[in-house]
């Protein structure tokens, strides 16, 4: 995660601000203490949600070799607690403190975000033989890109099979509207009978997520679970259409920019 230049804290007249830090979980998190003016004073690190001490110049007082205080590591006055590897459990607030007197300090809120799997659409895909495949997987809350993402056909990884082949392709984008969203499209051309079955995406910094896919032959009648399923998948689409194009709100604007992002790219 990148480190971003804070506010300096001067010993004399310091402004001390308050901080919104985001890390992914796995990730390491980075939470940079700015101080001019040092001069004797001791720089200390402590977990308000325990009352922790976890450092003290820059040796650690906790039994967890995720903790280490990096001093100089942006520039020479600051005094960077990094966790690695952060958790659930490491949300929350952070001091930064000097023993001036009175003490100084700089609080830091830490929120850890947990990636997020979906596959846009009904859990069972309908299409007819010869048509094509055209499966959306959307990695959300993911400020981190997967390493990998590996999309499954009945538990067979396929991605080594449509690199852009005359067959279909796997596409991987990062989304132009918001900076935490991942997309993967699976696009398979003419789909025969035998990709009939379920599909997975899976990618490397969260849980799978899957839906089935049924390939139906020509003209044949559908049995009446398939059209009625069928039949839902149509009503659920055009209910997503309508709610990306009526919703207000912010989570919920987000959430129809981006199926209004995938369906222009689609």
């Amino acid at each position: 995660m990148t480190i971003r230049r804070m506010n300096t804290i001067g010993i004399d007249d310091p402004e001390f601000k308050y901080q919104n830090i985001t890390a992914q979980v796995g990730h390491p998190a980075y939470m940079p203490c700015i101080i001019d003016s040092l001069d004797d004073k001791m720089v200390s690190w402590i977990r308000l949600r325990d009352f922790h001490l976890l450092t003290i110049g820059q040796l650690t007082y906790i039994q967890d070799d995720r903790f280490v205080v990096r001093y100089g590591g942006y520039q020479s006055n600051d005094w960077i607690l990094q966790i690695k590897h952060v958790t659930i459990k490491d949300e929350g607030l952070y001091e930064c403190q000097i023993n001036s007197d009175p003490p100084k300090s700089q609080y830091f809120y830490l929120h850890i975000v947990v990636p997020v799997t979906e596959i846009i659409g009904n859990p069972n895909i309908f299409v007819r033989l010869g048509e094509s495949i055209n499966l959306t997987c959307l990695i959300t809350q993911s400020p981190e890109p997967p390493a990998f993402v590996f999309w499954y056909h009945n538990e067979r990884m396929i991605n080594y099979d449509y690199t852009e082949t005359d067959d279909g392709r796997i596409i991987i984008q990062k989304s132009t509207e918001q900076n935490d969203v991942i997309i993967s499209r699976l696009i398979i051309n003419k789909a025969k009978l035998e990709a009939s079955g379920n599909y997975t995406c899976s990618p490397s910094n969260a849980e799978p997520a899957s839906t089935y896919v049924h390939v139906l032959q020509g003209e044949k009648r559908l049995s009446n679970d398939v059209q009625n399923d069928w039949n839902q998948a149509l009503d659920i689409k055009n209910i997503q259409h309508k709610s990306a194009t009526n919703s207000e709100g912010h989570h919920s604007g987000s959430i129809s920019t981006i199926y209004n992002y995938v369906a222009k790219t689609r």
